[in-house]
């Protein structure tokens, strides 16, 4: 890593720049209502993280210049910058059951989820929608999460379950909102 990049890495985000449901949109905290979704705090929440949240800063950045922006493009770009394949977290997340879990991945596994879910939750605070590919992953991340293995891993893995139940709860509101608004022809 390059010292610019090392720089960029380390960077904090400034406490404006972090979402609230003061500043997010109306629809977001009407789904949203947990204290954990808005918790800069809990590395469980789609914000808390050190990932989580650079990836939603870097996004609302992006957003700024690139207001019609492929937001699957901006998120393959976010996990590159983590030297994280999307293509391979995609197969990988598509092909393992709810009970395998591969450890030597996990901290590539871990930090896109993180990632991809900041995203998710970024877009629906900062525009009041999800882009559909982007509830897909989400909801691939969530179920990759919710793994056994996966869970272990955490203080209170009940209490995670729980989070990651929600998180999936809103991403279907989301999409079934999204349908309904913008029938097939």
């Amino acid at each position: 890593m390059t010292v610019e990049e090392q720089d960029e890495f380390f960077k904090p985000v400034p406490a404006s720049e972090m979402f609230s449901r003061k500043t997010a949109h109306p629809l977001s905290t009407q789904l949203m209502k947990e204290d954990f979704f808005w918790d800069p705090g809990d590395v469980s929440a789609p914000f808390g993280s050190d990932d989580g949240a650079d990836a939603n800063y870097n996004f609302r950045q992006w957003r700024k210049t690139h207001p019609s922006g492929d937001v699957i493009e901006y998120l393959k770009h976010r996990l590159k910058y983590h030297r994280i394949d999307f293509e391979k977290w995609h197969a990988k997340a598509d092909s393992v059951d709810d009970t395998g879990f591969n450890f030597n991945q996990f901290y590539p596994t871990a930090t896109a989820n993180r990632v991809i879910l900041a995203c998710v939750f970024g877009q629906l605070a900062l525009e009041g929608k999800i882009d559909d590919r982007l509830i897909d992953y989400g909801l691939l991340a969530i179920r990759l999460e919710r793994q056994k293995d996966s869970l272990k891993k955490w203080r209170a893995p009940g209490e995670r379950d729980k989070q990651l139940t929600k998180m999936k709860d809103v991403l279907m509101k989301v999409r079934e909102m999204q349908a309904v608004r913008t029938p097939e022809s």
